[in-house]
């Protein structure tokens, strides 16, 4: 797959691209398929960072979250895949700020924290709690 071994920095330059492009009079067509495929790049994303995650195979899916959360800064999914692996790698920090960024977003699903051994252990903390219970 192209997107787990290509550089990060050149699908960041290809998602800003894609962002940027702004419909004039005659075309916006361009900005809708845009769209789509910032939207698709989101879906692949999501698909192969779960699949990395629940792998453990943090040298994939260090790069792919990383792509995942670029390309939807506002998602709290590719934050929490994020803490989870993070922390399963013992990142704690990294995890720690994932998982702020997930509740941040607006996690659905906070049962997900509590359920996931690798997350527990940071309910204990007052930022996290905090935003548990907003």
């Amino acid at each position: 797959l192209y997107m787990q071994s290509a550089n990060v920095e050149w699908w960041k330059k290809e998602i800003d691209r894609l962002k940027n492009i702004v419909p004039d009079g005659y075309d916006k067509m361009a900005k809708q398929l845009a769209d789509r495929l910032l939207g698709y790049i989101g879906i692949i994303s999501y698909t192969y960072c779960k699949q990395g995650v629940m792998q453990n195979n943090f040298g994939v899916a260090k790069n792919l979250l990383e792509i995942y959360r670029y390309a939807e800064p506002e998602n709290a999914e590719a934050c929490f895949l994020s803490a989870r692996a993070y922390a399963e790698n013992n990142l704690k920090n990294e995890a720690k700020e994932f998982l702020k960024c997930a509740l941040k977003n607006k996690m659905d699903d906070t049962g997900r924290i509590e359920r996931d051994n690798s997350l527990r252990e940071f309910l204990a903390d007052p930022a996290i709690a905090g935003l548990m219970h907003q």
